[in-house]
């Protein structure tokens, strides 16, 4: 089964999940939303087939990296060698990978406009501290 995730955001808030499953049967993918603290799998449900639809402005893609729950839009701090670095997880368009902008980040919603890049998966001891809907003072903060 492939399974792509995303985090729902309404009025810069986290409104739900949302997953996107193909379970190779030939069907396409099916789409599955859930609200926030969410355990089962009873908990999701099933857009395409009437179940519950979670209204939402914008979605951040889960980054899949090493089960931390690392989203698009997320503001971390991690080790880069042994530089302690903190910054907002972008997909980086140019080199078609996860990248954390820092030092003066100009982040608008998935796109870095300024700052020091430094790809994820290079980093070390990944801690997520908040995202930049709920917490963008921590871009700010060093």
């Amino acid at each position: 089964m492939r399974e792509i995730k995303f985090r729902l955001i309404k009025d810069g808030k986290v409104v739900g999940y949302e997953k996107h499953c193909d379970f190779g049967d030939g069907a396409g993918f099916q789409i599955f939303h859930a609200k926030p603290g969410s355990k089962t799998c009873k908990a999701w449900h099933n857009i395409l087939l009437g179940g519950r639809y979670i209204p939402h402005n914008s979605k951040d893609q889960f980054t899949s990296h090493k089960d931390k729950n690392v989203c698009a839009n997320d503001i971390i701090t991690a080790k880069f060698l042994n530089e302690q670095i903190r910054g907002a997880v972008v997909f980086d368009e140019r080199h078609l990978q996860w990248m954390i902008f820092t030092k003066g980040a100009a982040i608008t919603l998935t796109k870095a406009v300024t700052g020091t890049m430094y790809p994820l998966c290079e980093l070390a001891e990944i801690e997520k501290i908040g995202n930049i809907h709920s917490d963008p003072e921590l871009l700010t903060a060093t």
